[in-house]
């Protein structure tokens, strides 16, 4: 969490000390430059977080997650296009910069409130159904099959030897 943190409230500062650089090219490239690295910095965090949350399910959590923050990329150009046609200033450019890590900020703070390692009830809450019909007797779960150790070849001999019985 704590590199998460720094990545992205670094990103945030780099953004900022960009939106004063004026028109040094070489100090706000570097800035620039810093804040992108800063932010690949925070995916070495985040990443690993579907999976420790939910294994079984991080495939689809990274998709949403990733759908859901690439919003930005079509969102960000947009609103910068608003502020800055016609109106290309050093302070209208600010306020671009100043929207960009308010973002890098609200992400963070969301994140550290809301993110968990922990593993969600719901990631092995995954039924067998047995071969034969009946009641939730003969039903296996996910910790039945995780007890006995199995892999996915003695899985199906572990249900056919669970109805036999």
């Amino acid at each position: 969490m704590l590199q998460y943190l720094s990545a992205h409230a670094g990103a945030a500062l780099a953004l900022i000390g960009a939106s004063y650089s004026g028109c040094d090219t070489t100090l706000t490239i570097f800035l620039l430059t810093l804040a992108v690295a800063l932010n690949g910095a925070a995916f070495a965090g985040f990443g690993v977080n579907h999976v420790d949350i939910a294994a079984n399910h991080a495939g689809v959590l990274m998709g949403i997650t990733n759908t859901i923050a690439n919003v930005s990329g079509f969102v960000a150009p947009y609103v910068a296009g608003l502020l800055i046609n016609g109106n290309s200033t050093l302070g209208r450019w600010q306020i671009v910069f100043y929207i960009a890590a308010a973002v890098y900020i609200l992400d963070t703070i969301i994140y550290v409130f809301f993110s968990s390692s922990d593993e969600q009830p719901w990631n092995r809450e995954v039924v067998v159904p047995r071969l034969q019909t009946g009641s939730t007797d003969n039903l296996v779960t996910s910790e039945d099959i995780q007890q006995h150790a199995v892999t996915s070849d003695e899985e199906a001999v572990l249900v056919d030897n669970r109805n036999s019985n």
